[in-house]
Order: structure tokens, then C-alpha cells, then sequence
């Protein structure tokens, strides 16, 4: 197997395993309980999340819900696997974000699949968000997340700077991370 093959598969599984063993954690909370690290910063709060990012489509019907999260995993699977089969055998940050992508994109549908929502957890900086978020129609304090929504987005972030990275400086150069 290719290294690009194992750092993938290592990054996925050791991302899917951090994300399920801490939603595990917060699970044997009550419902709602919140424990405070930082005040202001740092929160963890127990919170069922029967939507998707930021509590977005929530109040949709389950079939609706399916659907949409179903077509993104199927999608999110697909560009995964050509730009990994696209990649030389030696790149690492490539396949380890969409090991990043992958594992989290399990992890939430894991959850979806067995419980019928998502198991949120971490609120970051309530004291600089809170007021942003009052203004949202579906929220009115900064939302939890959880390890799998941050390893997706450092996954999207990672494969947008390898992205810009192509264009700057040719297809050939880039590749090779």
C-alpha cells in the first residue's frame, strides 16, 4: 500500500475514533449539563443536534435530512476518493485531509445513522460569538460542535490551500504534497 494509502486510512480511522470516543465522554453527562474550562471561552455542554451545521435544516423531516446528508457524504466520498487516486504515492497532507474529511463526515453519520442526531459539545468563545449568533433566526447563543465538525473543517481549510497551491504554483509542484 502507498504511503498516500496509509496516512489516508490512519488519518480517517484515528479521526473517527477521537470523535466517537469523545462524544462517548460527553454522553454520560445529562442532557444540557455544561461544564465551564475557560468562562467565556472554553465550554463543553451536552446538546443533541437533530440538523446539520449550526443547527441548520433541524426542522426538516428525517426522509428530507437522509437525503441532503446523504448526498454530501456521497459527494464528500467521491471528490475523496479521485483526488486521492489523483495524488503521487509519496503525498501526505493531501491524503491526511481527506482522512480529516472522511473521519468526520463518519462521525457525524455514524451518529445520525444510530441515534438520529449529532452529539455536540464544545462552545468556543461564547463571550465573542454570542452576539453574532442572536442575530440568526434559528439560534440565539454561539451553537456547540463537536471533534468532527473542527476535523472537517481543518480538512476543507487544508485542501483549499493545497487547491490554491496548484494554481500558484503548477499542477506538477503542488502535487507532490
Amino acid at each position: 500500500m502507498a504511503r498516500k494509502h496509509w496516512m489516508f486510512v490512519t488519518v480517517a480511522l484515528g479521526t473517527l475514533a477521537m470523535d466517537q470516543g469523545s462524544k462517548a465522554w460527553i454522553r454520560t453527562l445529562d442532557l444540557g449539563s455544561e461544564l465551564t474550562w475557560i468562562p467565556g471561552l472554553l465550554t463543553t455542554v451536552h446538546v443533541e443536534n437533530p440538523g446539520g451545521v449550526l443547527g441548520v435544516l433541524g426542522s426538516l423531516p428525517v426522509g428530507a435530512k437522509i437525503g441532503i446528508f446523504g448526498f454530501a457524504g456521497v459527494g464528500m466520498a467521491a471528490i475523496s476518493w479521485l483526488w486521492l487516486r489523483r495524488s503521487p504515492p509519496e503525498a501526505l497532507v493531501g491524503p491526511a485531509a481527506l482522512g480529516l474529511l472522511i473521519g468526520g463526515a463518519l462521525g457525524n453519520g455514524l451518529d445520525r445513522a444510530l441515534r438520529g442526531t449529532v452529539t455536540d459539545f464544545l462552545v468556543v468563545g461564547s463571550a465573542l460569538f454570542d452576539p453574532l449568533f442572536a442575530r440568526l433566526p434559528w439560534t440565539d447563543t454561539t451553537p456547540a460542535f463537536n471533534l468532527a465538525d473542527g476535523f472537517l473543517g481543518v480538512g476543507i481549510v487544508l485542501l483549499c490551500l493545497l487547491a490554491a497551491r496548484s494554481l500558484w504554483l503548477g499542477q506538477a509542484e503542488a502535487e507532490a504534497a
